[in-house]
């Protein structure tokens, strides 16, 4: 909410330092947010790959 607040009264420094600041969002969470990445691409091929098989085989 903060970073939120900071975006809304245009603090772009700080909503800058709470994100990626020595102590902000991504230095914390930086695993969880590249896996969701991953996990997010691999579903993406998943269907990608499901599609082309029923519009190929079909």
């Amino acid at each position: 909410m903060a970073l939120v607040r900071c975006l809304a009264s245009a603090d772009a420094r700080h909503a800058r330092e709470l994100w990626a600041g020595s102590m902000g969002v991504w230095k914390h969470h930086s695993r969880e947010y590249i896996w969701g990445l991953r996990l997010s691409v691999a579903g993406h091929a998943f269907v990608a790959f499901v599609i082309a098989y029923l519009l190929l085989d079909g």
